[in-house]
């Protein structure tokens, strides 16, 4: 790889986040199945993009170390990116109008 290109970083999605998409896709589909399913992917896709520009969010020091918030909608997705090892990993998906300082986030 040359100098002036730089490899994309990795998504890991923490066990935590998972479980909290399917969380977010059950609770939709209680109103309508065929949604549930195509914003479960829309907020994979949102997570997923943090590859292309990992930093773009400020980091909220009162939730973590190097802890930071995109927005979806009413929904959020905190992640943590590692310029060590070049990853960034999601570690939630939430509603937006949750107490977030109550959250576990895992390493």
């Amino acid at each position: 790889m040359k100098a002036d290109q730089l490899e994309m970083p990795k998504i890991i999605w923490r066990p935590g986040a998972e479980h909290n998409l399917k969380s977010i896709a059950f609770y939709i589909a209680n109103d309508n199945p065929k949604r549930a399913v195509s914003f479960a992917r829309e907020l994979e896709k949102i997570g997923n993009s943090l590859g292309d520009l990992p930093k773009r969010d400020v980091a909220i020091p009162r939730l973590g170390t190097n802890v930071h918030r995109l927005v979806h909608g009413n929904y959020l997705i905190f992640y943590r990116y590692d310029e060590n090892q070049n990853t960034v990993f999601i570690l939630r998906a939430t509603k937006s109008h949750l107490d977030h300082s109550r959250i576990k986030f895992e390493d």
